[in-house]
């Protein structure tokens, strides 16, 4: 998962963060290596993503669909101040929790993208 950043501003995280949540480890890594994926973003996302100074804006690719299909997203054009709930877990919740919303499979309909801000706090 790659993430580009502009002078300490801003952060384009593509599949990394949606509005809601987090990428699906599986999509690219493959059912049997979703835990080492999940690993990787949990690292990813505590060891670089909010190491970042507060004034950073991060920018995700795109929204977030549920299980049942159903758009989870902020305000379009707005930031969203609140943390995403799994990173404050430990290490091994964290990963269990990429792991278990990534084995829930592909909403029934398609997600449209759309931009969004999203500030994390910590």
């Amino acid at each position: 998962m790659m993430n580009y950043g502009i002078d300490d501003e801003f952060l384009l995280t593509g599949d990394t963060l949606s509005v809601e949540s987090v990428g699906r480890t599986e999509l690219q890594f493959g059912e049997a290596e979703a835990a080492h994926g999940a690993a990787l973003l949990n690292d990813t996302l505590h060891e670089k993503i909010l190491d970042l100074p507060d004034h950073t804006t991060v920018l995700p690719g795109h929204v977030s669909v549920s299980s049942d299909g159903r758009y989870e997203h902020g305000v379009a054009g707005q930031p969203d101040y609140g943390p995403i709930g799994i990173l404050s877990e430990k290490t091994s919740t964290c990963c269990d929790s990429i792991e278990r919303r990534s084995s829930i499979g592909a909403p029934s309909t398609s997600p449209r993208s759309r931009r969004t801000t999203r500030t994390l706090s910590r």
